[in-house]
């Protein structure tokens, strides 16, 4: 959150969309985005439906995994798919999944200079085009199945 209210003054057309938020955690990120005056840029929409997250990856500007937890990187599968840069912290794992990620330190001035970066290339980006990469879950669950087995040998 604090990533974004640094950068979200030179990019005030971007805005911040939270999913899976809910409860007390939402409440406590809606309070963080009025203490950062960037409350009117934040939705949290929860848990949606899946043609909906689709359709917000796939429109997304940048994904960003600000998570340690995030278990298998599914949501960089499908930015990778769509040609979105994603920005990660360095102890999600996920660079070693998936390449092309912009990896930062877990706090918030890593992660502001990995998104602007990542919003650098996000301009040269023509999403007009087709995809000439074809990513697939098959792909994703093969790639996460290889990594886990090196792992354990």
């Amino acid at each position: 959150m604090e990533a974004f209210a640094s950068i979200s003054k030179q990019h005030d057309f971007y805005k911040l969309v939270i999913l899976g938020a809910r409860g007390s955690y939402a409440d406590d990120l809606r309070k963080l985005t009025e203490e950062l005056h960037i409350a009117s840029k934040v939705h949290f929409p929860g848990f949606v439906s899946d043609s909906e997250y689709q359709n917000l990856i796939k429109n997304s500007s940048v994904l960003v995994m600000a998570s340690s937890d995030e278990g298998f990187g599914l949501p960089a599968a499908e930015a990778e798919y769509f040609g979105i840069p994603t920005v990660v912290t360095e102890d999600s794992g996920m660079q070693t999944i998936f390449d092309d990620l912009y990896v930062a330190q877990p706090e918030p001035t890593s992660l502001s200079l990995k998104l602007e970066e990542a919003i650098s290339k996000t301009k040269t980006i023509d999403k007009s085009t087709e995809v000439t990469r074809q990513w697939t879950w098959l792909d994703a669950v093969a790639s996460i199945r290889n990594f886990i087995t090196q792992k354990a040998i």
